[in-house]
């Protein structure tokens, strides 16, 4: 049974504790009022996973702690000993601590453990019925998920995620790789160009300083021309 919920910069919610008693507890107020954000933080005590945006806005960490009593018979307890996580009663307290940096961290009875055991442990705590829970069987790409929970193959799906984006990362150095490659061959065919080029010019030292001169030539020629063209033309008027 869930005892008590401590929450603390977590969505809207800065600080809140909630405690239960035992049989049945109500949680009433209006739309907005952070019924649903208080299980939300539940499911995370049993093994949801966090999100950075979960933190609330202007902290760096989000803190949601719950305790928990156990009857002598919760296969939670199995989970617990094979885990080295039991407390020596039948109390059980979870913590899980949400950063910004990423670093989150899940703690069973204030000793660090993974969020694959949570969620093994949490499976015979708490279990969560939304208003429109059922209607996700309807949706194929959650029909996955369901497959994966059915079989308990929590820790295959995170390992095979992991292998695969490794090998994604692998595949975009490889291209990287490619495309530098191409780059570089591009490159060396410029180059190549650029060299046939120069070596058709048949280019000897000073030739910078003859071009000069011919350049010089050729402007004072242009200017000639132009003199000569407009004497010629002044003379003609006054013939005229």
């Amino acid at each position: 049974m869930l005892s008590f919920v401590r929450i603390e910069n977590f969505a809207l919610i800065e600080m809140l504790r909630v405690e239960f008693g035992s049989g049945l507890n109500l949680i009433t107020g209006e739309t907005g009022s952070g019924k649903s954000i208080l299980v939300d933080a539940v499911g995370l005590l049993v093994g949801d996973r966090a999100s950075q945006d979960m933190v609330r806005q202007g902290s760096e960490t989000a803190r949601i702690e719950g305790l928990f009593t156990l009857d002598r018979q919760n296969p939670a307890h199995k989970v617990l000993k094979n885990n080295g996580l039991e407390s020596g009663d039948n109390t059980l307290i979870i913590r899980r601590e949400i950063s910004l940096s990423g670093a989150n961290r899940v703690f069973i009875n204030d000793r660090l453990t993974t969020l694959a055991v949570l969620a093994l442990v949490g499976r015979n705590l708490v279990e969560i019925h939304g208003q429109h829970s059922q209607q996700q069987l309807l949706i194929p790409s959650a029909h996955l998920d369901f497959l994966d929970a059915f079989a308990e193959a929590g820790e295959f799906v995170d390992a095979v995620s992991t292998v695969y984006h490794r090998l994604e990362a692998v595949h975009a150095e490889r291209d990287s790789l490619e495309r530098s490659e191409q780059d570089r061959l591009q490159r060396v065919e410029l180059l190549r160009y650029q060299l046939a080029e120069i070596r058709r010019l048949q280019l000897q030292p000073g030739l910078d300083q003859s071009l000069d001169i011919q350049r010089d030539v050729c402007q004072r020629s242009i200017l000639v021309h132009e003199l000569v063209h407009y004497m010629q033309h002044q003379a003609k008027r006054f013939e005229d």
